[in-house]
């Protein structure tokens, strides 16, 4: 039998969407022996998504605060279900369920339990329309995989117990006894904070895994409870790092980075607003010719006597205290954390994904024509035009090939004594084979 659960997000973002992604499409828990990975695209390819969901929700002009969503397909451990088969459910289970959606297909089987992990855009490519997750979608979507488990020869969780609203893939799997399901809930943390930016993220990516966290500011401790119903505090994990007040730490750390790199992106707009000002003054009365007064523009050389300097030394300026922020942000000067929390690997590996994501939705951006932010202007139409303009223009030219004309034998004879006949030269090159040369297009 197999269980579909909703996986819950207090905030959404393009970041949170990056590290989802990369969470779900992990080599490490979807790569099979035989050396094929568990990894789908529905009308979207799988290394792109993120940069495809990105594009499609800016191509409608969507703003709203739900950018995925992300739903998890459970089999039980006692499934005679394999990796293969589990996958091949997961694409019909999309098909039928979001079929004019952009999904991310994602089987893990490093677990007992085999499961899927679905990341559904919010906004439908084609129309435009945003999915809604509510009450109902649950119970519109079980019917969908038990039809589809049924179909292959598997077991079909009976309907009386689909009642239940609270029904959790954990009731179906289970681990085996001892003090090694401690280690799994470990493992199982430190895979997500490879992905978390803050503590609703993390409690997000453990839920899609199987586990509860109970992670309340009143309460002194966090506690776990594993997919069979084993409940674990975080002082009893064996590390300092998994206690309450180191990750919390951790995330503040992370919060602080992000806002210094956000300071840092922005002040690259703002010195250009301010060469923008300058250029744009009074021209200068002397050094500019008669085309540069009548464009309207300044040119304000580098160095020049009133001290300026050119729109592009600015930008060269500003470009390396963006980077010179950016390296300070990311080794923790600019927040002031010199103090370790033992999620430094983890931190590394997080923030690696995020610039990932970032350069992902900055070439969406630059190849689309599109502005991904909340308020970028411009047609859509004309973006579109734009970006197969230039596809138009990075397209190879077709080689020339020469057209080859072959004359037989005997007829040139005639026409040469045709023309001695008519007191014409005869001419030495006539038996050569001649070309003529056109560009195919």
């Amino acid at each position: 039998m197999a269980t579909v659960t909703f996986i819950k997000y207090a905030k959404q973002s393009a970041g949170a969407l990056g590290g989802v992604a990369a969470y779900v499409a992990q080599t490490n828990k979807t790569m099979q022996e035989n050396g094929r990975q568990l990894v789908s695209g529905q009308n979207c390819t799988p290394p792109l998504a993120v940069r495809e969901f990105l594009t499609t929700r800016a191509m409608h002009r969507k703003e709203s605060p739900v950018w995925f969503y992300h739903y998890v397909q459970s089999f039980a451990p006692s499934e005679p279900v394999t990796g293969e088969l589990a996958h091949e459910i997961a694409k019909l289970f999309a098909a039928k369920a979001w079929p004019e959606s952009e999904v991310l297909i994602a089987t893990h089987i490093d677990r007992e339990h085999i499961h899927s992990h679905f990341i559904v855009n919010s906004v439908c490519y084609g129309s435009g329309k945003m999915l809604r997750q509510g009450p109902g979608t649950l119970a519109r979507l079980r019917p969908i995989s038990d039809e589809l488990c049924a179909a292959h020869g598997l077991s079909v969780l009976p309907r009386q117990e689909t009642k239940t609203q609270g029904l959790g893939a954990r009731e179906y799997r289970s681990a085996t006894k001892g003090e090694s399901w401690k280690f799994r809930l470990m493992n199982t943390i430190d895979e997500c904070m490879k992905y978390a930016a803050d503590r609703d993220a993390f409690v997000s990516l453990m839920e899609s895994e199987g586990y509860t966290v109970r992670w309340e500011s009143g309460r002194k401790y966090i506690t776990y409870t594993t997919p069979d119903g084993m409940k674990c505090r975080d002082n009893k994990l064996y590390e300092e790092k998994y206690c309450k007040e180191a990750m919390e730490r951790e995330f503040r750390i992370r919060a602080e980075v992000v806002s210094a790199r956000t300071q840092a992106a922005q002040l690259p707009a703002d010195s250009a607003a301010g060469t923008g000002t300058t250029s744009r003054s009074a021209p200068l009365k002397s050094g500019l010719g008669a085309n540069d007064e009548r464009s309207g523009y300044t040119v304000v050389p580098c160095g020049s006597a009133d001290g300026s300097v050119g729109a592009h030394q600015q930008a060269d300026v500003a470009a390396s205290h963006t980077d010179a922020a950016g390296r300070s942000a990311e080794d923790g000067t600019a927040s002031g954390a010199d103090e370790r929390t033992g999620w430094e690997t983890e931190r590394k590996l997080f923030f690696s994904a995020q610039n990932q994501t970032s350069q992902a939705a900055s070439t969406t951006s630059q190849y689309s024509g599109i502005d991904l932010s909340a308020n970028g202007g411009g047609s859509t139409a004309s973006a579109l035009v734009g970006l197969g303009h230039r596809l138009e223009q990075l397209r190879p030219a077709a080689p020339v090939m020469p057209i080859q004309h072959y004359t037989d034998r005997k007829a040139l004879q005639k026409e040469r004594e045709k023309k001695i006949a008519l007191g014409h030269k005869a001419d030495d090159h006539e038996d050569e084979v001649s070309y003529d040369w056109q560009q195919t297009m």
